[in-house]
């Protein structure tokens, strides 16, 4: 799946492990990054699973649209999937996300 970043602090934290270790600690960075890999790796948001420890699901509220993955306690990787034409993420097949953006790595429910 490919991957691309709302903002540059985002994809910073993202991409340089001493920003990320900086935020977040040394070892919620190191599974951050391996996170990314592993959905790098899924050629679509289907196969990423539904359980643990990625547990995806769809977001509500504030986050309509979004999905978001399991880091490690309550930290979360939320994006949003990229979906070519003017269609609804509803109407799109999780099979047919290929292109995902990731808009913040937090801890929403704290």
């Amino acid at each position: 799946m490919n991957i691309e970043f709302s903002s540059n602090r985002v994809m910073k934290l993202c991409t340089k492990i001493k920003k990320a270790q900086k935020k977040l600690g040394v070892d919620m960075a190191r599974i951050l990054f391996r996170r990314l890999k592993q959905l790098q790796s899924f050629e679509c948001l289907e196969d990423v699973p539904p359980f643990p420890p990625f547990r995806r699901h769809k977001l509500k509220g504030d986050y309509n649209g979004f999905f978001s993955v399991t880091i490690k306690d309550g930290y979360r990787i939320v994006f949003k999937p990229i979906i070519d034409f003017d269609r609804q993420v509803e109407e799109v097949p999780l099979s047919d996300i290929k292109k995902i953006q990731i808009w913040e790595v937090t801890d929403y429910h704290g």
